[in-house]
């Protein structure tokens, strides 16, 4: 097991393996982790970009970079500058959570409650989406669920084999 303790700084890239990475401080510069369970703390800040082959991967602390996850569960409740890629069984943006740019994701369920500064762009079974993208989305799926606080301000387009369920309170830029 690696940890990164609350107060610690990394003043370098971080590259880890192991059962577990449990980043709690600070790493100046990039994260690349191959483990089975990545978990950076709400105290986590790493000044460059998180890239991570786990089975779980946690992130609630700070990235200033982008994160590029493959795993089987990745949940975002932190804050991420840049953007987001993630192939996963399970993707999950927790309504806590912030991406400065982009997100783009493949995965089996996806559940955005959180904000997307830019545009979002997903493909996998089923998306429900309760929350804030700052531009257009485009989704390919079996279903879509569009909550009452969603906000999409750009374009959304969605393929898939039935029809979204799109709340009336939802606000969206164009229709579907």
């Amino acid at each position: 097991d690696i940890l990164v303790a609350a107060g610690e700084v990394v003043k370098n890239d971080l590259i880890a393996t192991g059962r577990s990475v449990k980043i709690e401080g600070t790493v100046e510069g990039d994260l690349i982790v191959f483990c089975q369970n990545l978990t950076m703390s709400e105290t986590a800040h790493v000044t460059g970009d998180v890239i991570a082959f786990a089975q779980f991967v946690r992130i609630k602390g700070q990235v200033d970079g982008n994160v590029r996850s493959i795993s089987n569960l990745t949940t975002l409740a932190g804050r991420v500058a840049k953007n987001v890629w993630s192939f996963s069984q399970t993707f999950e943006l927790d309504s806590k959570s912030e991406i400065g740019g982009s997100l783009m994701f493949f995965t089996a369920m996806g559940t955005l409650d959180g904000r997307v500064g830019r545009d979002l762009i997903g493909g996998g079974a089923e998306h429900r989406l309760d929350g804030y993208v700052g531009g257009s989305a485009l989704l390919k799926g079996d279903r879509l669920t569009i909550g009452p606080s969603a906000e999409i301000a750009g374009k959304t387009k969605f393929t898939g084999e039935k029809q979204p369920c799109v709340s009336e309170k939802a606000k969206l830029g164009s229709p579907i």
